[in-house]
């Protein structure tokens, strides 16, 4: 074998071997040929590792790729290749979801079902979902909680226990369970008696309910009728009452006869002056009579 012919094959395999790679890396990252896509424009809080050239699935199907990652004042503008003949609507959810423990992500557009579509360079808003790592991370603040809450406990039962006020009233407690106890054993014989003479005076008031029900019944409503008589005494009497107050409104007014006599003063003069004349005239006619009577038989 020649020098040049050694040369031709080994040339001929590197290039070989740059296109298998070529090709290889273009497959392996789904890029196609003459494929076309437009862009649309995400904003994010935070991308959480989100890098060039990951996927973009549209329900589940993959849709297109990472184009681009900007940082912008406090917001990440993340800009999407879309395959053409993908419409997404306006209220279509995007998200960066988690899709390993290391922290993978990748775009997750869930099509909502508005008319209208989301255009070719259009900005709209998308939000981050929680991985392993944001989850691991508040797990970890939340024990941070908890071992703050268990010092906190830890010291507040040793300040109780250093003047033994746990301990003293955990032994009252003993105590006092310990009296009530020996006090129950003691009188468990009377209180089985009273139990027992509840339970018989409470049958005896059942047996006597059930053998005077209707005795019962009667007078209940005796009482009803008895009451509702009461209630048209006290409207009768409510009238009356009504009744007096107006007599005694118009006495106070001055109308009628009564009324006069009681205001009228000229009338109560003539009245008096009247009795007075009329006792003279008694009196004269007691003291002569036959001035007044003339009996004669012939």
């Amino acid at each position: 074998m020649t020098g040049k012919g050694l040369e031709v094959r080994v040339g001929t395999a590197v290039v070989a071997a740059a296109l298998v790679a070529i090709i290889g890396t273009m497959w392996f990252q789904k890029f196609q040929l003459a494929e076309k896509r437009y862009k649309i424009f995400v904003k994010f809080t935070d991308v959480g590792g989100l890098v060039t050239g990951d996927p973009i699935l549209v329900n589940g199907v993959e849709g297109g790729r990472v184009s681009k990652i900007d940082l912008l004042d406090r917001m990440v503008v993340v800009e999407m290749g879309v395959k053409q003949g993908i419409a997404i609507p306006k209220d279509s959810r995007i998200s960066l979801a988690a899709v390993g423990f290391m922290g993978e992500r990748q775009v997750t557009i869930t099509r909502g079902t508005a008319g209208a579509t989301i255009a070719p360079n259009d900005t709209v808003g998308g939000e981050l979902e929680m991985g392993m790592g944001e989850v691991m991370g508040q797990a970890g603040d939340a024990m941070e909680d908890v071992k703050t809450v268990i010092k906190n406990l830890r010291d507040l039962t040793e300040a109780i226990n250093k003047d033994k006020k746990l301990e003293n009233g955990i032994a009252d407690l003993a105590a006092t369970s310990k009296n009530a106890r020996e006090m129950t054993e003691e009188n468990r014989a009377r209180i089985n008696h009273t139990l027992e003479s509840i339970d018989r005076s409470t049958a005896q008031l059942s047996k006597l309910l059930d053998t005077h029900y209707a005795d019962i019944d009667s007078s209940l409503t005796a009482f009803g009728k008895a009451g509702r008589e009461v209630n048209n005494s006290v409207a009768h009497l409510t009238e009356i009452s009504n009744n007096l107050e107006q007599i005694s409104t118009n006495l106070k007014a001055g109308k009628g006869s009564a009324g006069r006599l009681l205001t009228d003063k000229t009338l109560v003069e003539n009245l008096e002056s009247a009795t007075a004349s009329l006792d003279t005239l008694l009196k004269d006619m007691k003291a002569h009579p036959n001035k007044y009577v003339k009996f004669s038989l012939f």
